[in-house]
């Protein structure tokens, strides 16, 4: 290993014998600590065909189909959680299948999804569930054509928690009402990706920000809901509901580190971004005109997390430039495709770092940036509930995960409470509109019956799990800055 490009690590981790040094020992994580993978049910289930994207997917490069035939293949799927020796798997379940049309609930669905948790809990493997991963019923719209805008579906929400609460709740401790709510709401209602479609990004006062007010209101009545109803320890620990929200971070940059300009549009996009929905569930307070000088207090939201989840996967350079996003004033530098062309017109840098198959910058070191800043922000008990790679060549993903697990080592050397990491993804699966991008830990063939095969990253992965702990081997052989 070249010890120059490990020096951010070696130099903090001195008391356990640096792997520069060539010592045969490990990067050990806390007793306890939780590994494990994570899926989304509408990305593997297939044929979800009363969720609100089904249709919606005819503006997409490929259709969901199929998607990795997990709905069929979910004992498969739980033996290869344990064939990795993996304690957790964390899932969805497909609220429009529980609840295709208003107020009528699927009672073959609710017993899918017990023998789901079934299938886990014969192996061991102790489920963390989400409820909302960007899809709805395609029914919320005939309520509201813009349900999450006007609130009108937070009650069905309510109602789709408080059911699944008392079916599963003997069987689940660790919930996550909501993943990744910011980006949800970037894309349903910012940009237009996902249904109803409305584009509010240019102004997001106006429209934006009353959908995450109202999406904020429905995690806090499910995290009430969850307590009150779920009141068994399925697990044994001395807790019957452990609730946190599945939130995307990024390490977050000036496009110009010596622009004072762009250093400010960078907290102010953070506080957008990254940390306006944990701290209205965290702390109560909502900042409703995105000035940040005064906040909506809402006492009765604060207290919602038992825990916050993060879900890491790049870093995004921040431009000042007066008049866009009003009142934010900046410009998001994206690195996707495309669009790194149209903002390097507008000024943005171009990236400087090796990229994942979604044009997305590898930069571990900015794991650790995010893991801190949360836990100083919250002193919350900390989940890495995603991080992963989109890599069809499969030569990127073992240095992608001991590089960002060392990291993640770092931060909670330096004291951050983490309780696990669940890398994203358990399999390959239909990403929000193409088959491309592959992120399993096993991959999936799609065209030969679905067959599930170990990446080398899985495999490396799996080594990783079994020592509770990133071998001093593998940091020769992964810890370096090549991403070939």
């Amino acid at each position: 290993m070249r010890c120059h490009a490990w020096t951010i690590l070696c130099a903090p981790i001195a008391l356990i014998h640096s792997a520069c040094s060539g010592a045969e020992t490990s990067l050990l994580f806390p007793p306890g600590f939780m590994w494990g993978a994570a899926t989304a049910a509408y990305q593997i289930e297939g044929y979800n065909t009363h969720s609100d994207l089904w249709d919606w997917e005819v503006k997409y490069e490929q259709r969901s189909g199929a998607a990795a035939n997990s709905y069929v293949l979910f004992d498969e799927d739980a033996e290869l959680v344990k064939r990795l020796g993996m304690g957790v798997y964390r899932f969805s379940i497909e609220w429009a299948r529980l609840e295709p049309r208003n107020n009528e609930w699927n009672a073959e669905a609710i017993e899918h999804y017990h023998e789901v948790l079934r299938s886990l809990r014969s192996r061991n493997i102790r489920p963390m569930v989400t409820l909302h991963h960007f899809t709805n019923p395609k029914w919320v719209y005939e309520i509201d054509p813009s349900p999450w805008e006007n609130g009108e579906v937070v009650r069905e929400f309510e109602e789709y928690v408080r059911l699944a609460a008392r079916e599963y709740g003997s069987e689940v401790d660790m919930w996550i009402p909501f993943n990744e709510p910011n980006v949800y709401s970037f894309g349903a209602y910012g940009i237009g990706r996902f249904p109803p479609g409305q584009v509010g990004l240019l102004n997001p006062t106006e429209r934006l920000l009353p959908v995450m007010q109202n999406m904020v209101e429905a995690h806090v009545q499910a995290y009430r809901m969850l307590h009150e109803v779920d009141t068994a320890d399925a697990d044994g620990d001395g807790v019957a509901a452990w609730v946190g929200v599945g939130q995307a971070v990024s390490a977050i940059e000036p496009a110009d580190p010596d622009s004072a300009a762009d250093r400010a549009a960078v907290d102010r996009y953070a506080r957008f971004y990254v940390w306006l929905f944990p701290d209205a569930m965290a702390r109560g307070n909502f900042d409703s005109d995105l000035r940040f000088d005064e906040a909506i207090e809402r006492p009765d939201w604060a207290g919602s997390l038992d825990f916050l989840g993060l879900q890491y996967y790049s870093r995004l350079k921040v431009r000042a430039q007066e008049g866009l996003l009003d009142p934010l004033n900046l410009l998001p530098c994206a690195s996707e495709g495309a669009l790194t062309q149209i903002f390097g017109v507008l000024g943005c840098p171009a990236p400087d770092l090796p990229k994942t198959d979604m044009g997305w910058e590898i930069y571990p070191e900015g794991f650790y940036d995010v893991v801190r800043q949360a836990w100083e922000r919250y002193a919350l008990p900390v989940v890495v509930t995603e991080n992963g790679i989109a890599d069809q060549t499969g030569e990127k993903r073992a240095p992608f995960i001991v590089q960002h697990l060392a990291q993640l080592h770092r931060a909670i050397r330096d004291g951050a409470d983490v309780r696990g990491y669940m890398h994203w993804s358990l399999l390959d699966n239909y990403e929000w509109g193409s088959f491309r991008p592959r992120f399993g830990l096993y991959s999936v063939d799609y065209e030969n019956g679905f067959a599930r095969e170990l990446t080398a990253g899985g495999a490396v992965y799996g080594e990783i799990v079994g020592a509770n702990g990133i071998s001093s081997d593998l940091l020769n052989r992964f810890g370096s800055d090549d991403f070939r």
